[in-house]
């Protein structure tokens, strides 16, 4: 066997397998992380840490139900110009507070970090954590925008 066939076949099984893995890891780590924490402050209470590629739920999108997202196109129709305006926003603005409501029972933090909105509140009953990137969010309200194919709301730079 010649060197060039033993190259190609080497390419073949360890050269491309390698290359689309980095890519699709290079895709994922792009696309950011969801992340969901909670954790009850009661004895025994539960405690929840769920992560999830954010390219994993976009990757999903194409197959949710159009029922479902023909219901949400009403309130898109409604609310999609706050959205946008939102969005707009969101993707020229610097990383920061959002919403900040502090309680005697209760604190609400909603900042914008890196690419992600994270969203954490810390009550006596429970504390919760969530990050979501902004591509993502992007990506699942424009699956729900319904028939409004102007309104398109690209943020981040996730490609979503």
């Amino acid at each position: 066997m010649n060197r060039k066939r033993v190259f190609s076949i080497l390419f073949l099984l360890w050269g491309l397998p390698l290359i689309l893995a980095l890519g699709v890891g290079v895709w994922v780590s792009h696309a950011g992380m969801i992340a969901v924490n909670v954790v009850e402050h009661r004895p025994g209470g539960d405690e929840v840490h769920v992560k999830v590629p954010g390219a994993l739920v976009e990757m999903a999108l194409p197959f949710v139900p159009d029922v479902v997202c023909m219901d949400a196109s009403g309130e898109m129709e409604k609310w999609g110009p706050v959205l946008k305006s939102i969005c707009g926003e969101l993707r020229s603005m610097d990383d920061g507070v959002l919403v900040e409501v502090s309680g005697r029972r209760e604190n609400v933090l909603i900042h914008k970090k890196g690419g992600s909105v994270i969203i954490d509140v810390d009550s006596d009953d429970e504390t919760v954590h969530i990050t979501m990137p902004l591509g993502t969010v992007s990506a699942v309200l424009s699956k729900f925008q319904g028939g409004h194919a102007n309104w398109k709301c690209r943020i981040g730079d996730s490609g979503a």
